[in-house]
């Protein structure tokens, strides 16, 4: 696939994700925002739920989310459902999505920023955001 021709300048949906809980908070960035800035959004996502996960290590007190401190983060493109097909027979087409990625300094936040922005293929996608400390690394599937 050959690149856009512009790159994608309109506004990034992250959404910090628990599986197993159900629990879904999104925000949303866009392509300049920077990575300072990127970490505080994301620790506010968590903060709004991370009273709501449970088999965490320790407890976080009301409003305190999850930190660099804490550990590192894993994120993964997800394409929305209203891309997608549905067949009649069938229900909703499956999601295409990647497998999880480790987030774990500026650059892979630039890489990531990249790949949404000039990728045809994840072009609008919605990021998906997980704390190291949410799951144990061999519940999830990585790259």
């Amino acid at each position: 696939m050959s690149p856009p021709e512009q790159p994608y300048l309109g506004s990034i949906q992250i959404t910090f994700v628990d599986h197993p809980g159900s629990i879904k908070v999104s925000d949303t960035i866009t392509s300049g925002t920077s990575y300072p800035e990127f970490l505080s959004d994301i620790t506010s996502l968590s903060a709004e739920v991370v009273h709501k996960i449970s088999g965490l290590g320790r407890q976080y007190a009301s409003q305190q989310g999850f930190t660099l401190a804490d550990g590192g983060w894993w994120f993964r493109f997800v394409l929305p459902q209203s891309l997608g097909t549905t067949n009649d027979d069938v229900g909703p087409c499956k999601i295409e999505e990647e497998p999880w990625k480790l987030l774990d300094c500026v650059s892979a936040y630039e890489n990531m920023i990249a790949d949404v922005t000039l990728s045809v293929k994840w072009k609008a996608a919605e990021i998906q955001i997980q704390h190291v400390n949410v799951h144990p690394m061999e519940q999830c599937r990585f790259t």
